[in-house]
């Protein structure tokens, strides 16, 4: 069962202090919900294909992916997507050749793609640079979704 943690929580009494700006107990609350699962990946020499795929155990959902290339290459760019049982998501992390090398980018995905047990989670490299190398890409997977 997937849990969204509710704003309304103050309503019920359930913060007691808020000496520092924002209550403990819903800063205590946030960090356990933020502590999901990731999918990592890495590859030495960037180029298209598959490169991290799990099956989903628990309902959860997909809150972003995140890449970092240490070298950017020499041509072209990379372009790095998620795809869930074969769809692509969003429209991927793409970082050109002349960026510097160790770009880091991020995907958010608003609101967080929600995943059942069953689902094939993917991350795919769909566009490879010239002499790129030493990519890393994660997914972050949530179980809690935070209420705005």
């Amino acid at each position: 069962m997937r849990t969204t943690l509710k704003k309304s929580l103050g309503e019920a009494a359930a913060f007691i202090d808020d000496s520092h700006g924002e209550p403990r107990l819903l800063k205590v609350l946030k960090s356990l919900a933020k502590a999901g699962e990731n999918l990592n990946a890495e590859q030495a020499t960037i180029a298209t294909a598959v490169i991290g795929r799990m099956v989903v155990a628990e309902p959860t959902s997909l809150a972003n992916l995140w890449t970092h290339i240490g070298t950017t290459g020499t041509s072209g760019s990379t372009t790095v997507q998620a795809r869930i049982n074969g769809a692509g998501q969003g429209d991927g992390v793409t970082t050109t050749n002349a960026e510097s090398d160790g770009t880091a980018k991020g995907e958010v995905f608003d609101p967080p793609l929600e995943l059942e047990p069953g689902d094939l989670v993917e991350i795919e490299v769909t566009a490879a640079p010239g002499s790129g190398a030493q990519l890393t890409a994660a997914l972050r997977l949530q179980p809690v979704t935070l209420e705005k």
